[in-house]
Order: structure tokens, then sequence, then C-alpha cells
């Protein structure tokens, strides 16, 4: 599980880094960013998902890798609304984000959430 979070949370860094860029090379980086995400980091999350045949990153319940990867999905879908076109189980894992959330992470119902990491 550890190796999942340390993946998620470089390409998470370098999202977050991107916007202290000098201007001229702000786009470029992004550009950069989502093209490590979509040959690099989302193929092997992907098989991840397809190799493991569950719902989840490890195990059969939603995990710290889990959340990890949702927020890094939604940092990229920031940028690109298209990114996981090519990631069907990505996009279906990215829904449990809509059933623990409802429709914002505000809404997280705490008490269920700490019940399903347990």
């Amino acid at each position: 599980m550890d190796m999942y979070i340390d993946g998620t949370q470089v390409l998470m860094m370098m999202i977050i880094m991107a916007p202290f860029k000098f201007p001229e090379e702000k786009q470029e980086t992004l550009a950069s960013i989502m093209q490590k995400a979509k040959t690099r980091y989302l193929p092997a999350f992907e098989k991840i998902l397809n190799d493991h045949r569950e719902d989840f990153l490890v195990g059969n319940k939603f995990s710290w890798a889990d959340i990890q990867l949702l927020e890094a999905i939604l940092m990229m879908e920031e940028r690109s609304a298209s990114v996981l076109s090519d990631f069907p189980l990505l996009k279906s894992l990215e829904l449990w984000r809509l059933k623990w959330c409802g429709s914002g992470r505000s809404q997280l119902d705490s008490t269920l959430f700490r019940r399903q990491l347990s």
C-alpha cells in the first residue's frame, strides 16, 4: 500500500508545485505533468485495479491508498476533465468519491468513513 501512496504523492507534488513556476514555464510544466500522468501513473493504477479484480487498490475496502489516488485524480481533472477517458477502472473508482462524498468533499459522513477504513 505504501508504494501506491508514494506514487500518488509524487504525482500530486508535481501538480502542487506547478503554479510556482515562472509564467513562461507554467503551461509547459503542466502539459508535461499531464503527459506523465497519462503515460506512467494512470496506466499503472489501471493495471493494479485490473489485476486485483476488486473495486479498491488494496484489499476489498476503501483505504488510504484509494483516498490519495482519488485526490490525485481530482487534481488532474481540474486541469483536464477528460484525463480518465482512457482509464475505465479509474473512472469507476472515481465514482466512489461521489458515493462517499456526495456532491462535494465537505459532505463526507466522517462516521461512516471511519468505519469503512477500520
